[in-house]
C-alpha cells in the first residue's frame, strides 16, 4: 500500500544538519521502497515529502518485475507477439473505384 510521509524543517528550527539526520534516520530505519520524493518551500521552511510502499509490496522493482525463463521458450511463435513475418503477404489488393 502506498503511504505518505512529510518532513518540515521547522521541526528542527531550520537547522539543515539536524533536518538531514531526521530524514536519513527515518530512511535507514524503515528500508522502504520510495516511489516519489519532492522538496518544496513553505514560507521560509523546507518540506520534503515521500510516497513509499508499505507492507509486502516493499520488494525491489527488479524482483517484482522478474520474468520466468518460460517467457522466452517460444521465440518462434512471432504471431503470438504481434510480429509480422515477411511472407504474410501484407494487405489484400483492392480495386479502386475509377
Amino acid at each position: 500500500m502506498v503511504q505518505y510521509k512529510g518532513f518540515d524543517s521547522a521541526a528542527c528550527a531550520d537547522n539543515m544538519a539536524q533536518f538531514e539526520v531526521l530524514v536519513n534516520d527515518w530512511l535507514r530505519q524503515h528500508h522502504l521502497h520510495i516511489r516519489l520524493m519532492t522538496q518544496s518551500a513553505r514560507g521560509e521552511h523546507v518540506v520534503v515529502s515521500f510516497l513509499y510502499e508499505d507492507g509486502e509490496d516493499t520488494q525491489r522493482p527488479a524482483a517484482r518485475a522478474s520474468m520466468s525463463p518460460e517467457m522466452f521458450d517460444s521465440q518462434d511463435d512471432d504471431e503470438e507477439y504481434g510480429v509480422e513475418t515477411p511472407d504474410d503477404g501484407g494487405l489484400p489488393e483492392a480495386e479502386l473505384p475509377y
